[in-house]
């Protein structure tokens, strides 16, 4: 598992990034990866902002703050983070939904500096 559920492996940074390069979509967000039933260009919140709070437990602030710039960019009128975003990167369907929520806060209290507590690696 990724940080902040364990601590980063030396190889998971490079990981990281070939794979959301791989996913990422023109609208900015990342596929849900092998999704035949779904919409073309349409995002899954949730996924795409777990990277961020993976690139938060690697020292890529950078980056983390950038996925999480996009995905807050996505909140509705409201001003609730979706599930989804379509391919013109507005919000198509449930808000708020909790997951995202969670995964966007811890992201921002890692960069805050809030260590997150984490499981040693097992042998």
């Amino acid at each position: 598992m990724a940080p902040p559920f364990n601590e980063a492996p030396a190889a998971l940074p490079a990981a990281l990034d070939a794979t959301y390069r791989e996913l990422l979509l023109p609208n900015g967000g990342l596929t849900p990866g092998n999704d035949p039933g779904g919409a073309p260009g349409r995002v899954r919140l949730p996924s795409t902002a777990f990277f961020a709070l993976a690139w938060t437990g690697t020292d890529r602030p950078a980056r983390a703050g950038q996925v999480l710039d996009w995905a807050l960019s996505k909140r509705n009128s409201l001003g609730e983070l979706p599930e989804k975003v379509d391919g013109a990167g507005r919000p198509s369907s449930v808000a708020p939904l909790a997951w995202t929520g969670s995964i966007v806060v811890l992201s921002l209290v890692a960069l805050d500096g809030t260590a997150l507590p984490t499981q040693p690696l097992r042998p």
